[in-house]
C-alpha cells in the first residue's frame, strides 16, 4: 500500500517500501512487521495505491445451478460446498431462495401470510408444502467452475456424485463459455463479477438498479457468521424472534440466504430502508440494529461493518479482556494521529480530544425515543 498519514506524511508498505522495488504488489509481506491491515476500517491513514493478485483468465467457465426441494438440505450442501470450495474446485458459490420473489415483484399472498401465521411466527411446515405443492425450489445455489473445458466438465461430473446424497437434488449447467468471450456473450452473462467484468450488480441488493428503484438511503446489519448450514437456519430463527419481541415486521424470513463472498464464513445481510420523513421509524429501526447487534454478540456472531451511528455499538461487542482491542487500537491512534485529524470515532476508534464523543448517537437515540430533543 501507499498511505497519507496524518502529519502529512506518505508511508509505502511492505516492499514498496523499497526504493524502486520491483515486487511491490507480488509480495505483500515485505521485511518486519505486517502493516497494512492497520489501514483497513480504520482512521490511521488515507490508502492512495495498493496492489491486488489477480486469478489467470481461465480457458472455459461453466455455470451450474444446484436446487434443493427442502429447507434442512442447506445443511449437507453447505458441506460439501465448503469442501469443494476450499480445494479450488468451483469458485464463488452465490446461495439463494427462489421462495423469495424477484425484484420489484411482490411474494405471493398465501406464502407471505405463512411468514406470521404461527403465532406471529414463520410456519415452518406450511412453507415447505407451499413450496412442494408448487414445485418451487426452497434453495437455489449457482457454482461456477473455471479451467480447460475438460476439467470443467470432470468437476462437474463430480460434483454431481458429491450431491447425490441429498434427496432430490438437481445439477443443470446455466451457461458455458470458452474465452476471451465476445462482446454479445459478455451480455449474456449471469453473474459478470465472476470473470471479473466491472459492473454494478453488487449496488443493486439494496439501492438501485434495472429493477430497483431508488430508495431514500439504506443501512445493512452484517454479522459474520460459521459458515455452517446448521447456523444459518439458527441465525434466521435468532432474528425472527428478535423483531417479533420488537414488535416488528421481519424481513428475515426461513428462506433467507447467506453472502458468501467471505473465505471460511458466511455473512448474513440484512437491508433496512430509511425514510427521509418518518422519523419514529428510523428511530425504532436503529433501536432494533442495536438489539441485533447485542443479540449477534451473545451468539458469538460479529458485525464486520457499520455506518457512523453504529461504530461505537458494533466496536463494544469486540470486548475479550476489557476492550483490549479498542484500547489498543486508540493507542495507536494517539501516537499516529494525536490531535484526531482522520475521521475521529471511525470504526469506534477515538483521538484523546474526543473519547468523551462515544456511545453520543445512541444516547440521542435514547433521548428522542422517550420523547425529548430529536
Amino acid at each position: 500500500m501507499e498511505v497519507v498519514l496524518a502529519n502529512g506524511e506518505i508511508l509505502r508498505t511492505a516492499m514498496g517500501a523499497l526504493p524502486g522495488a520491483k515486487t511491490f504488489a507480488e509480495n505483500k509481506y515485505g521485511y518486519g512487521p505486517y502493516i497494512d491491515g492497520l489501514f483497513s476500517q480504520s482512521n490511521f491513514g488515507i490508502v492512495t495505491k495498493m496492489g491486488f493478485w489477480m486469478m489467470p483468465k481461465p480457458e472455459h467457465y461453466l455455470l451450474l445451478s444446484l436446487t434443493m426441494k427442502r429447507r434442512e438440505d442447506l445443511i449437507p450442501a453447505v458441506s460439501i460446498l465448503n469442501y469443494l470450495e476450499d480445494s479450488f474446485i468451483v469458485g464463488w458459490p452465490l446461495y439463494r431462495s427462489p421462495l423469495n420473489p424477484p425484484h420489484g415483484k411482490a411474494m405471493n399472498s398465501e406464502l407471505e401470510g405463512y411468514l406470521t401465521s404461527k403465532r406471529g411466527f414463520p410456519d415452518l411446515d406450511k412453507i415447505q408444502n407451499y413450496a412442494l405443492k408448487n414445485n418451487i425450489p426452497y434453495w437455489q445455489i449457482d457454482i461456477p467452475i473455471y479451467g480447460c473445458k475438460e476439467v470443467c466438465h470432470a468437476n462437474m461430473n463430480y460434483i454431481k456424485e458429491r450431491f447425490k446424497i441429498i434427496k432430490g437434488a438437481e445439477i443443470k449447467i446455466v451457461q458455458e463459455f470458452s474465452l476471451p468471450m465476445n462482446l454479445e456473450q459478455k451480455k449474456q452473462l449471469k453473474h459478470k463479477v465472476s470473470l471479473g467484468i466491472p459492473n454494478m450488480e453488487i449496488f443493486w441488493l439494496s439501492t438501485r438498479g434495472e429493477t430497483r428503484e431508488p430508495s431514500d438511503g439504506h443501512v445493512w446489519f452484517s454479522p459474520i457468521i460459521p459458515r455452517d448450514g446448521k447456523e444459518l437456519l439458527k441465525c434466521q430463527d435468532v432474528y425472527i424472534e428478535v423483531f417479533h419481541d420488537l414488535g416488528m415486521k421481519s424481513p428475515i424470513t426461513p428462506f433467507a440466504h447467506p453472502r458468501s463472498w467471505m473465505y471460511r464464513a458466511f455473512c448474513f445481510m440484512l437491508a433496512f430502508n430509511n425514510s427521509r420523513t418518518d422519523t419514529e421509524y428510523n428511530l425504532k429501526l436503529r433501536k432494533a440494529y442495536r438489539e441485533m447487534v447485542r443479540v449477534a454478540a451473545k451468539n458469538g456472531w460479529g458485525d464486520y461493518r457499520a455506518a457512523p451511528t453504529f461504530q461505537d455499538d458494533v466496536m463494544a461487542a469486540y470486548s475479550y479482556n476489557n476492550h483490549a482491542l479498542r484500547r489498543f487500537n486508540e493507542q495507536l491512534k494517539d501516537c499516529i494521529d494525536p490531535n484526531g485529524i482522520l475521521a475521529p470515532g471511525r470504526g469506534g476508534i477515538y483521538p484523546k480530544n474526543a473519547r468523551d464523543q462515544r456511545f453520543a448517537n445512541a444516547k440521542l437515540d435514547e433521548l428522542a425515543l422517550k420523547g425529548g430533543k430529536k
